[in-house]
């Protein structure tokens, strides 16, 4: 989706049935614009990438997750590049700009809109190292 605008970066909040969309323009100091939230279905999903492509190029990111993959691969065959966000790689992110500035974690994750609480609580897995059993699948005592 090519224009002379500029490009436009669109933060999209996946969840089940919502998305919560905002837009930012690529200059610094461009206003953050909360397009608010839509029906998470392929033909909303296309209406507001056809409205944003008279903008600008888009440039978009989006959680991983059950429903961010799918969003992933429609964003993708649309002609925008986009980047899937999972929680590890948000802190490995945290953890590079650390190093590489020299900065508090405190500041990193405020400046990169990450929650500190995520950053110093990774999850915990179980104390074996594999995975959890399928929970519909009955467990005898």
């Amino acid at each position: 989706m090519r224009n002379t605008h500029g490009t436009i970066y669109v933060g999209i909040d996946v969840s089940k049935d919502k998305l919560a969309v905002a837009i930012a323009g690529g200059e610094r100091g461009d206003e953050v614009l909360s397009l608010g939230t839509f029906e998470n279905t392929p033909a909303s999903v296309d209406k507001l990438l056809k409205k944003l492509s008279g903008r600008g190029d888009i440039s978009a990111c989006y959680e991983a997750g059950p429903t961010g993959y799918g969003l992933y691969r429609q964003v993708r065959a649309a002609g925008c590049p986009g980047k899937l966000l999972s929680p590890s790689r948000r802190r490995a992110c945290v953890e590079h700009v650390r190093q590489t500035l020299g900065i508090s974690e405190r500041r990193a994750c405020r400046v990169l809109g990450q929650h500190r609480s995520t950053q110093r609580k990774p999850p915990l897995g179980r104390e074996d190292g594999k995975r959890c059993p399928d929970p519909t699948f009955p467990v005898s005592a």
